[in-house]
């Protein structure tokens, strides 16, 4: 892999955890303010994009667009700011509401065009009304587009120059399941399979995984959540933290019938997407609670091992999964490259919070990249 390979498979995935960041955030919001919307997530050029949208009438949902747009503008910077209180980074992410962005970047191209016809018919400069940063975007890659971006000006905007592009990504086909997926999951291979195409299917629908994780749900969701068994004693009762689309949980529940596990997940769309698949799959041994670590505790018996993938960083991980240990448990977070300096950072909560001893497995050798 290339270093610009790997500087763009890192961007992808930061675009895309700002999406679920956004994801978690919004249907939040959602639920406080008891309106129905299904949220769409994805990457359009080097900012994430999430979407609320609604199958029947939307005009619940104007309410959080309000007179042109500004309701909208206000959420989308309230979401940024929770992905910044999150990640510690400036987030560009883009929020639609009700098609509202949409709608408007199809008359912003129109305009755009118009103009740039215009420069190209007269040579002289087109003035435009004030626009807002994604109004003037919009615009300027139509006018680039039609090559006559520095010809058009907004009043009080700086000269449009440059070309750009924003396409929408379409989700990639599922690509067969490699030869080592049956070596991993046996005899519920058959259903593997099934899991994933509802990943690949109700899963990108609903906004629970990106499109274009799809061509590689098997090598980097599956069967790397899988070979997790590897360390999970015999037996034993399990809470995956922060379930969201059922990863590790349930590729973990279909490789380890011996164990009893829970699926806990705060948000109602992700919950009953989670019944669903349990249901679907017949793990009877799987339950599904909805509610967030804090709130459960105390409520939920104690559990020998405690999962989670990519909920947060170890040690807020560490916050909300520890205590719902019984003495001697385990909690296993999985992690990426940065697992060494995660732990390190994590020591000192570790301790607060009681921990005995911390390492770093490497499992899945030979299984998995």
């Amino acid at each position: 892999m290339t270093d610009t390979t790997a500087e763009g498979t890192d961007t992808l995935t930061r675009l895309e955890q700002e999406g679920e960041i956004a994801a978690d955030y919004l249907e939040g919001l959602l639920d406080i303010a008891d309106l129905d919307g299904d949220i769409d997530m994805d990457v359009e050029g080097d900012r994430a994009a999430v979407s609320i949208i609604s199958d029947g009438d939307s005009r619940d949902l104007q309410k959080l667009v309000g007179r042109d747009g500004e309701v909208l503008e206000a959420l989308q910077e309230l979401t940024r700011l929770a992905v910044h209180r999150e990640t510690g980074d400036r987030s560009r992410l883009m929020l639609d509401i009700a098609g509202y962005r949409a709608r408007k970047r199809e008359e912003l191209s129109a305009l755009g065009t118009k103009a740039a016809k215009e420069v190209q018919r007269t040579g002289e400069p087109v003035k435009l009304k004030p626009m807002t940063p994604f109004e003037r975007k919009v615009v300027h890659d139509a006018v680039a587009a039609a090559g006559a971006a520095q010809r058009v000006r907004g009043r009080g905007a700086a000269a449009l120059r440059g070309r750009a592009a924003v396409t929408d990504a379409v989700s990639s086909p599922l690509p067969p399941a490699p030869e080592v997926a049956r070596e991993v999951f046996g005899d519920r291979f058959d259903d593997a399979v099934r899991y994933a195409e509802l990943l690949a299917e109700i899963g990108v629908k609903r906004g629970l995984i990106g499109p274009r994780e799809v061509p590689r749900l098997w090598e980097r969701h599956l069967l790397n959540c899988a070979v997790l068994s590897e360390v999970v004693p015999d037996g034993v009762t399990v809470c995956d933290v922060g379930s969201g689309a059922s990863l590790p949980g349930v590729p973990l529940a279909l490789v380890r019938q011996d164990l009893k596990i829970t699926l806990l997940e705060p948000l109602l769309r992700r919950t009953t997407f989670l019944q669903e698949i349990v249901e679907l799959l017949g793990l009877d041994h799987v339950s599904v609670v909805r509610g967030r670590a804090e709130e459960v505790l105390g409520s939920l018996p104690p559990v020998h091992v405690v999962t989670a993938r990519a909920v947060a960083p170890l040690d807020r991980l560490a916050y909300w999964g520890v205590p719902l240990l019984r003495p001697y448990g385990e909690m296993l977070a999985l992690k990426g490259d940065t697992a060494e300096e995660e732990l390190k950072a994590a020591r000192s909560a570790l301790q607060k919070l009681g921990a005995v001893d911390s390492s770093v497995l490497r499992i899945g050798e030979g299984l998995v990249e």
